[in-house]
């Protein structure tokens, strides 16, 4: 009922991943986050524009991730975190054991959700 998901990139700042995006980043279903003085602040977005986004809890919805945890060390910030496969509120997406999915990554130096990606990239996935 539950996936857990390992993101990390080469940078100390803020890590994010976008899960079905409809149109560039509209509709997407993100997860981004950073360390910080070994503590991790970690948001639940969605795509509300096609070149933004907003924490789902400013959008009516709320933050659908729980068992996060996050770390910086050598130059790499990972987060953790584990949310529902079906989603809780208009601004997820359900995910399904075995579904080839397009996710958006994409990270940044500064631990600023706000601040603009460094580095991007677009793939597909089987969850």
């Amino acid at each position: 009922s539950n996936i857990t998901i390992n993101v990390q990139a080469p940078a100390e700042g803020w890590v994010g991943v976008g899960f079905k995006p409809e149109k560039i980043m509209r509709g997407t279903d993100f997860i981004i986050g950073y360390v910080k003085d070994g503590k991790l602040k970690l948001e639940d977005h969605y795509g509300d524009g096609m070149f933004g986004h907003k924490p789902d809890t400013e959008l009516g919805g709320k933050d659908s991730c729980t068992a996060a945890a996050g770390s910086e060390q050598n130059g790499i910030t990972e987060i953790t975190f584990t949310r529902p496969l079906k989603a809780d509120d208009k601004y997820d997406k359900d995910l399904k054991a075995g579904e080839e999915v397009t996710v958006l990554l994409a990270y940044d130096t500064k631990d600023n959700l706000s601040s603009f990606h460094r580095k991007k990239a677009k793939t597909k996935i089987k969850l």
